[in-house]
Parts: C-alpha cells; structure tokens; sequence
C-alpha cells in the first residue's frame, strides 16, 4: 500500500513539473510572439536555404542527406546548415559546407533572411520564432504508420 502511495505522489509530481513547464513555454512564447511579428516583415533572399535537425544539436536525419546534396548541386542557391551545437559547426565549415550557430549573429542574420527552411523534426530544429515569413518544408524523421493532422 505504501508503494503504491509513492508511486502516486511522484507520478503527481511529474503531471504537476509538466503543466508548470508547460504553462512557461507559452509565457515565454506569448512575450517574444513581437519578435516572430518583427521577423516576419524582415526581406526573405529567394536564393538562401537553410536546413536544421533534431531541435539544432545533431546533424542527422532527411535534413542531413538534402542539405549535402544540395550544398553540392544547387549552384543558384546558398545553402546553409544552422545549429546549436558549435562542434557541428566547425565540422561542417571543416569541411567545405556553409554553417551557421544560430546564436551567433550570422547566424540569426541568415535564419531570419531564409525564404525557404528544411527541418526535420520542428521548427525548433532551427527555431519557430526566427521564421515568420519563410517557408518551412518538414522533412520528417520517419514515415507516419498513422494519419497526421
């Protein structure tokens, strides 16, 4: 019985850190909604891609495998992946690819000027705030076994 005491307070628990973690995403969400409004006015460059994964800290996924393709192929366009983590950064400036961390100030200068934006997971691959006005095109990670939306 006690056991089962427990077991109830620390699932209690976990509801309640949920609905309080819940309740200061959408604060904080609904003070910088301005910046998205700011965002969304600023020119977007027709010929600037840019590609985000797994909510900016991994380079993985559809994401990857289009961006690599079409930093090779797609001569009209810029092609830039946008990260959170700086080791995927210098790995991919390492190697020829142009990257971004999304904290630097290029980095938001190129995510804000994107017209279109490849991601994989969500818009948190990049970041849902900084693409008013750009074209978000949802690669996915996986195929769906069930209906979505």
């Amino acid at each position: 019985m006690a056991g089962n005491q427990a077991e109830r307070e620390e699932l209690l628990l976990k509801i309640n850190w949920r609905k309080r973690r819940n309740l200061l995403e959408s604060l904080v969400l609904a003070i910088l909604f301005p910046v998205y409004l700011v965002v969304k006015i600023i020119p977007k460059n027709q010929r600037l891609l840019v590609f985000g994964s797994l909510a900016g800290e991994q380079f993985v996924d559809n994401s990857k495998y289009l961006f690599l393709h079409a930093a090779e192929a797609a001569r009209n366009h810029r092609c830039v992946f946008i990260s959170r983590n700086p080791e995927i950064v210098s790995f991919l400036q390492k190697n020829g690819y142009e990257a971004e961390y999304l904290y630097s100030r290029r980095g938001l200068a190129v995510a804000v000027r994107a017209s279109r934006v490849f991601v994989t997971h969500s818009t948190d691959d990049v970041h849902r705030l900084l693409l008013g006005g750009a074209q978000v095109i949802q690669l996915w990670h996986g195929t769906p076994i069930k209906k979505i939306g």
